[in-house]
């Protein structure tokens, strides 16, 4: 049998600011490596090939490098955002062209889910759509021409799966130029914390994986980068170990003479100051704190939560705890529909009184996703807030729509505000600092991004304007 090829598909151009840093991202798309993880254990050959920025040529040139030639296997194709839609609309045209009997199996269920007939508009040479989670049934699904599908209304076919999450390990082996990445480990899937902007808002969270496995997971991994400095990061979409699992945690940790470091996204309102001291002597170093917003009436508004005075006192509680134990902290800001200076102010306000326990910060405003009649059905929501849709920025694809989020605050004042807190709270270094912690490769040094800085006009402007240094995020 030959081997099988999963790519993840890459991007144009980077969903925020167009810069040479965001560019640089070199993050695993642990979703396709968990399938090519499942192909391998079942004795299937695999590859798994990241687009990254580079083009579909290149891909496709890389992926001949590594004896790709065609293969009774179907190509399998993560597309995990719609801003990666171009780049696979290119590819699939591109490698059909090139095989034409080639079989493009199309998955990425954020993209994908509920959507079928759109993904067969936009690609038409895939051959079959596979929404949710597909673990368990990967295997049949690749090795056999006859496996069981369902078909729209205008024929397009589909599988539906729901899998529930391995208890295995990643297998980075697979993964081509593993050396340049960071790895992660997946700990958790789902959320169900009901947060308006969140897409896993309904999904509920699985248990976490047990602290044996990870701990073993991790050994796998200093093997495997032969004690070579890495990062890890703890992949969950909220990450909130009780007590028990981060002692259990610690424990092996210890017995195992680990020094691995590791990064994990949490809630501003889910870790107890004990359980975060737990973990800080497991390894934890940097936390990503999904804080939203610290105006109350935005908390409420975007279904953070119900009591948005005890979840600032928590989130305040967590800055202090970390701070006191080491752990950076990077927090996610997001301007939500209804946002006014008032309430973007509230925010600022809250982080200044805190900025010296923050590391960084992180600004997004909401980017509603999908066809237009989902789109139609979200704006109803928005209308009474004075919400309205903002022009497409010219690289923006099908899909994407970008907002104004009241009638004080569209989505140039949105840029304004985002540039000028990512300047107010995060210094150049710092910005490489948390970077180059799971993002940046990891042979990205120091220097080469202080020559990388110096050597665009633009970006050197941008920091002399500031004396703590500007970012792009």
């Amino acid at each position: 049998m030959s081997k099988i090829f999963l790519v993840a598909s890459g991007m144009l151009s980077p969903k925020k600011r167009e810069s040479v840093f965001s560019k640089k991202h070199c993050y695993v798309n642990y979703g396709i490596l968990r399938l090519a993880s499942v192909l391998y254990e079942s004795g299937v050959d695999a590859v798994v090939v990241q687009g990254l920025f580079r083009s579909p040529e290149e891909i496709i040139s890389r992926l001949i490098s590594l004896g790709y030639g065609g293969s009774e296997y179907p190509l399998l194709l993560s597309v995990p955002t719609f801003f990666a839609v171009p780049w696979a609309i290119e590819f699939c045209r591109l490698l059909k062209a090139l095989n034409p009997n080639q079989r493009i199996f199309v998955g990425g269920r954020w993209v994908v889910n509920g959507r079928v007939d759109w993904v067969y508009s936009q690609i038409p040479e895939v051959d079959l759509v596979i929404c949710g989670t597909s673990d368990d049934c990967i295997v049949d699904l690749v090795t056999t021409h006859n496996y069981e599908f369902q078909t729209t209304v205008k024929g397009n076919k589909y599988i539906v799966s729901n899998s529930k999450m391995p208890k295995s390990f990643l297998r980075y082996e697979l993964l081509d130029e593993a050396y340049r990445f960071h790895p992660s480990i997946e700990i958790s899937r789902g959320c169900g914390r009901g947060c308006n902007f969140c897409v896993e808002r309904d999904i509920g969270m699985t248990s976490l994986q047990n602290p044996n496995l990870v701990v073993e997971n991790l050994k796998y991994l200093r093997r495997l980068y032969n004690n070579e400095h890495f990062y890890t990061y703890f992949q969950a979409s909220n990450f909130c170990p009780n007590q028990e699992w981060a002692f259990k945690l610690y424990e092996e940790y210890k017995r195992s003479h680990l020094d691995s470091l590791w990064r994990c996204e949490i809630r501003a309102d889910t870790i107890n100051p004990d359980t975060m001291k737990l973990l800080a002597s497991s390894g934890l170093r940097v936390i990503d704190v999904g804080l939203e917003s610290a105006s109350k009436s935005q908390l409420k508004r975007m279904g953070k939560t119900r009591d948005p005075d005890l979840y600032l006192e928590k989130a305040d509680t967590l800055l202090r705890t970390a701070s006191k134990l080491g752990i950076w902290t990077k927090l996610n800001v997001i301007f939500y529909p209804g946002e006014t200076h008032k309430t973007i102010n509230e925010t600022i306000s809250w982080l200044r009184q805190r900025k010296s326990l923050i590391k960084g910060v992180s600004v997004g405003s909401l980017i509603l996703f999908g066809t237009q009649n989902e789109i139609k059905l979200s704006m109803e929501e928005f209308n009474n807030l004075g919400t309205s849709l903002a022009k497409p920025k010219p690289d923006d694809p099908e899909g994407v729509y970008r907002l104004n989020l009241s009638n004080e605050i569209n989505c140039e004042v949105v840029e304004k505000y985002s540039s000028g807190i990512c300047k107010m709270f995060m210094s150049q270094e710092n910005y490489f600092v948390l970077k180059s912690f799971c993002y940046f490769p990891r042979d990205y040094k120091y220097a080469e991004y202080k020559a990388d800085i110096a050597s665009i006009i633009q970006c050197t402007k941008m920091w002399h304007s500031s004396p703590v240094g500007s970012t792009v995020t």
